[in-house]
């Protein structure tokens, strides 16, 4: 319809608006988050631990309809276990099989100097990020859950830099 075309129009103008480099701290941050992702057109690509927040599940479902591509890189680890292990299924059942899952796993037999200059590995992914068609990227503390989003103080980048976009994508 005609209506649905303008609004996305100007969702799409919205973003296109924001700053190039915007922080958010809660409570801004359920409505920037639904807000850029309304605004995708071909792929959304995110990861975190947890995806229980509601309006982001019915956005996500709009965005099936009308053709984009969505993408959740999730730990292994975490779907081995605890609350991931359950909503995971759930969230792609909403979804309706209409969404890739990759999972990330470290080689625990490769060892390696960690930032802090101890000898380890990563055994987890921590990220909390979305990719909006490789053009806006959500980086920040919160789960995409409607305890981290109603409940705890969390804190977003918001970043339209392409090299930055680049490394989350």
């Amino acid at each position: 319809s005609s209506s649905s075309a303008a609004s996305d129009v100007y969702k799409r103008q919205h973003v296109e608006t924001l700053p190039t480099v915007q922080i958010y701290v809660s409570p801004e941050i359920p409505t920037t988050v639904v807000t850029v992702l309304q605004a995708a057109r071909q792929v959304v690509t995110m990861t975190s631990y947890t995806y229980g927040y509601e309006a982001m599940h019915e956005c996500l479902k709009g965005l099936l309809r009308h053709g984009v591509k969505l993408r959740f890189l999730q730990c292994k680890h975490q779907l081995m276990r605890g609350a991931a292990k359950k909503m995971i299924p759930r969230v792609l059942e909403r979804m309706q099989g209409g969404a890739e899952v990759r999972v990330w796993s470290f080689n625990h037999s490769t060892r390696q100097r960690l930032p802090n200059g101890t000898a380890g590995c990563y055994s987890a992914l921590h990220a909390k990020t979305i990719v909006v068609d490789q053009s806006i990227a959500l980086i920040g503390s919160c789960n995409w859950s409607g305890n981290s989003m109603n409940s705890c103080v969390e804190t977003m980048q918001l970043t339209r830099l392409k090299r930055q976009v680049d490394k989350m994508d």
